[in-house]
């Protein structure tokens, strides 16, 4: 089939405007469900405590300035939780949705939610971003911040608003990554952006290798650049490896579009495909609206049947179980 092909079992999509091809079935859906747990959780656990370790080099380095610097810091931490929090409620949710959605094999809809999360979680970090710069001083003096640590909150928070995109996206873009059922990778892309802040760190911090002594500043912008290191990384994945971000829902017609059911037709222009039951395939509507129904009525009538002879069957014990099956779908 030239055109689009569709497949109930594996996702199998392919478009001539969409350039892309599903490189494997969903990873999850197949295999021992312990070994899956394992491959999840065990990444999933390195990944945050990579991700913990910011905080951790953060306050070793600046700890080395003073008790003042680090009292400063340390009001910052509710507030870090606070976007913690915001990146992690995007990112499970798209985790979630996009999880469920691959194991139906609607390929077409994930890249489309996968892409629109990505944004969302764009939008998310630029209103922190106004939000933040314009409530540092009421919203740490509410904090108990007093004029001595205030600038220093303010030297500091500054540029950690300015990171807030930078701080949502990769949080959203590992868990659709995760999703995918590969939570090595954004294991891996966590850590290596760990180990980056901790090596920038000392070097903002106090000036070294030449670089301009920023202190509390400093430190701000070591976590900036290691959060876009991790964005950059996430989006290259799920952009050349996953096939997840497709650019045209990036338009304000893609954002407003819904998934293009399988209207898709061939490279040389041949229209979608039209089966003996009058429903458009092409189009994905003739399956749903007709064949969809007859075969879920097919079913539960199969279903209603076996139940009533099983019943039968256990009071006179003399029909088993596979005969009942056969005879209750073969006489649908």
């Amino acid at each position: 089939m030239d055109g689009c092909a569709v497949q109930l079992r594996t996702p199998a999509i392919f478009c001539a405007d969409m350039r892309r091809v599903d490189p494997s079935p969903p990873r999850l859906t197949a295999g021992p469900v312990g070994i899956h747990l394992r491959s999840i959780a065990v990444p999933m656990a390195l990944g945050f405590v990579a991700l913990n370790s910011y905080s951790i080099a953060d306050t070793y380095f600046v700890g080395q300035l003073g008790t003042l610097p680090l009292a400063a810091m340390s009001f910052t931490f509710p507030v870090a939780f606070a976007m913690i929090s915001v990146g992690l409620g995007v990112g499970i949710g798209t985790s979630s949705v996009v999880a469920r959605l691959l194991g139906t094999g609607d390929r077409a809809t994930v890249q489309r939610i996968t892409t629109h999360a990505l944004i969302l979680g764009a939008v998310a970090g630029l209103l922190l971003l106004a939000v933040g710069l314009a409530t540092i001083e009421p919203v740490f003096r509410l904090l108990g911040a007093d004029e001595r640590t205030l600038p220093l909150i303010t030297e500091y928070m500054q540029v950690y608003y300015l990171g807030s995109m930078f701080f949502i996206l990769p949080m959203v873009g590992n868990h659709a990554i995760r999703a995918t059922g590969d939570a090595m990778v954004p294991a891996v892309i966590l850590s290596l952006s760990a180990v980056l802040n901790v090596v920038l760190d000392p070097i903002l911090i106090f000036g070294w290798l030449g670089f301009p002594r920023l202190e509390l500043r400093g430190a701000a912008i070591a976590t900036v650049i290691a959060n876009t290191v991790t964005v950059l990384a996430s989006l290259t994945v799920l952009y050349r490896r996953e096939r997840l971000i497709l650019p045209r829902y990036l338009s304000v017609a893609g954002l407003l579009a819904a998934t293009p059911a399988r209207e898709c037709s061939s490279d040389r222009g041949e229209p979608a495909h039209t089966h003996h039951d009058g429903g458009d395939h092409g189009s994905g509507r003739g399956f749903r609206a007709g064949g969809g129904r007859r075969v879920r009525r097919r079913l539960q009538g199969g279903v209603r049947r076996a139940h009533r002879r099983f019943r039968v069957a256990g009071r006179s014990g003399t029909v088993r179980g596979p005969e009942l099956w056969r005879g209750a779908i073969g006489s649908g």
